[in-house]
């Protein structure tokens, strides 16, 4: 092998160890992981494959049902009470939606996995 190839299946080589790596992002660790019933009282951070639910126990929030679905990169929040039921859809990192007074933040998602932050706001 002469100096010329070594060199272009070097080349060759890093080209695709840094194209194996490209789209291709682990989730960001949540503080509660994958345990939804760590946000009963409002403040929680929540690792979601492809859906959970949780039940409330701050009447203040207006809603005492959660239901997290993630698909195609899309969060959908949905909150639920007797005679009540509020929803947001979520699209990209960053993005905020309220459940009453439930405030919910999308910190990362990609397909089926999202890791979302819910915090109480005020009313």
């Amino acid at each position: 092998m002469t100096d010329r190839t070594r060199w272009r299946t070097a080349v060759l080589l890093g080209c695709v160890a840094v194209l194996a790596g490209c789209g291709a992002t682990d989730p960001p660790r949540a503080t509660d992981g994958t345990d939804a019933t760590a946000c009963r009282y409002g403040s929680c951070q929540i690792r979601v494959d492809g859906s959970a639910g949780f039940g409330v126990e701050t009447p203040a929030y207006g809603i005492d049902r959660v239901h997290v679905t993630v698909a195609h990169s899309t969060v959908t929040v949905r909150g639920t009470a007797p005679g009540t039921e509020v929803e947001n859809t979520l699209s990209g990192n960053g993005s905020r939606g309220q459940l009453n007074n439930l405030g919910v933040r999308v910190d990362w998602v990609d397909g089926a996995v999202g890791v979302l932050t819910f915090t109480p706001t005020t009313p």
